[in-house]
């Protein structure tokens, strides 16, 4: 057995720099994951399962199966990263579904919208919802065809294959499959996203902003987050705090 994880970061079209590239993003990877459903579906018979995730600030890409095919099929899964087929009504259909998806998400609880909004507020993006509904809302089919072109032309990897694969092969299947995505064959200097939290001090999020829409307009339910952070990551500080974690989240639970 083996696995490949792939992590590819780019600043094609600003990505992850503004909510729009990374509205692309998702539908980028919904349109992907919807046209290669056939091709992962044999895959799975022959024991070989591919995923791709849009997160913060990359696309991570994890491949598990058995040694021996694991490589012709990385090859042909990044293939299609660039040469997958983008079709008017899938694309129709998934926006749709996305829509509802983000329109649902307004009615959930504040314990359960809690955590996205956090996220949003601490990276500086814009945490209202309706904005980023607006955006698909106004996101075209040719609209999508025209940043595809401008997509993944400048990309770095960074690899991680693990299982029964000898180092000289891993290197080739890594280069091979670059090969296959990215058209400007140069190291590029992709910019990181600051990981720091700038939140001001005490700040306090109204209830509403958390959740404008509550199905109980009579006894709403709420909930309250409290955010610490110091200096910049490291492993070590990462280390200590989940041991501090584990000594008083049950005390804090009860």
């Amino acid at each position: 057995m083996a696995g490949i994880r792939c992590k590819m970061t780019t600043d094609d079209l600003d990505f992850p720099k503004t909510q729009e590239s990374k509205l692309f993003a998702l539908m980028w990877v919904n349109m992907f994951t919807h046209t290669t459903n056939e091709f992962n579906f044999m895959a799975e018979d022959a024991g070989i399962v591919g995923q791709i995730t849009p997160n913060k600030d990359h696309i991570f890409i994890s491949i598990d199966g058995y040694s021996d095919t694991i490589e012709s099929y990385t090859q042909e899964f990044f293939s299609k990263l660039r040469t997958f087929d983008a079709n008017e009504k899938v694309w129709n259909d998934l926006k749709e579904q996305q829509l509802v998806m983000f329109r649902n998400s307004k009615f959930k609880e504040p314990y359960q919208r809690l955590m996205n909004f956090f996220g949003s507020a601490i990276s500086g993006e814009n945490p209202d919802l309706d904005a980023q509904i607006k955006l698909l809302e106004n996101f075209t089919f040719e609209s999508f065809q025209q940043k595809r072109k401008n997509w993944l032309n400048n990309v770095n990897f960074e690899w991680l294959v693990e299982g029964h694969v000898l180092p000289d092969k891993a290197i080739e299947i890594g280069n091979q499959a670059a090969s296959l995505v990215q058209k400007n064959q140069k190291k590029v200097n992709v910019a990181q996203v600051n990981q720091m939290a700038k939140v001001p001090e005490k700040t306090v999020y109204n209830y509403l902003e958390v959740n404008p829409v509550t199905q109980d307009k009579v006894n709403p339910n709420s909930a309250i987050l409290s955010y610490f952070q110091y200096g910049e990551f490291n492993y070590h500080s990462s280390a200590t705090l989940q041991v501090l974690m584990s000594l008083i989240n049950e005390p804090a639970f009860d």
